[in-house]
């Protein structure tokens, strides 16, 4: 049962971890961009969102004993939140014209969500048939398929978009194994979950 000092030390570290990697994500982009001040704030305090969902994910499988299984959550947050729904839409270069932002949004989440699920059943269901639901639920967003809008338009470059998207899959890569990397450490350091 939880206690209030394991969810105090869960918050400090996700402090930590999204301080961290929200910075470290920052940094990268200052290599094209200033990033603005809100843009730097933005980027934290969806590190921290990100850390806490990762620090409660774990602590139901019994918490993070390392960096390095720390390092393993994060790499599932990078397949869960950028690697699943890049595989029906790419990343967007900035001025880029899209008319139906709604629609695609709705895929994502739509995406995340059975992602998530799905690879938590394959990883931890005890039965077969949970695997299976897991395997149909990491399969059903792309089996349905993202929307793209008919007539697309951009004020970039069309060399700039494949290193767009190059760069912003290796910044998102890094950016989640810092995150889960980071928690681990503090979990172990914290002694977040006793086991």
């Amino acid at each position: 049962m939880p206690n209030l000092s394991m969810l105090k030390s869960l918050l400090l570290a996700a402090l930590w971890a999204g301080l961290s990697s929200g910075l470290l994500l920052t940094a990268i982009q200052s290599f094209q961009a200033m990033p603005s001040r809100l843009e730097i704030l933005t980027n934290i305090s969806l590190a921290v969102a990100f850390a806490l969902l990762l620090g409660v994910a774990s602590t139901l499988r019994g918490g993070l004993s390392s960096w390095r299984q720390g390092l393993c959550w994060g790499l599932a947050g990078y397949s869960i939140f950028f690697v699943a729904p890049s595989l029906g839409l790419s990343p967007v270069v900035p001025a880029t014209l899209d008319t139906d932002i709604e629609a695609r949004q709705l895929w994502w989440l739509m995406t995340v969500f059975d992602t998530a699920l799905g690879l938590w059943l394959l990883v931890f269901a005890k039965t077969k048939l949970n695997q299976l639901f897991g395997l149909v639920l990491l399969i059903s967003p792309h089996a349905i398929g993202a929307p793209h809008p008919e007539v697309t338009g951009s004020v970039a470059n069309a060399e700039v978009v494949p290193n767009f998207i190059i760069i912003t899959a290796f910044a998102n890569a890094l950016f989640w194994m810092v995150l889960g990397a980071v928690m681990g450490f503090l979990a172990q350091k914290n002694k977040i979950i006793k086991a």
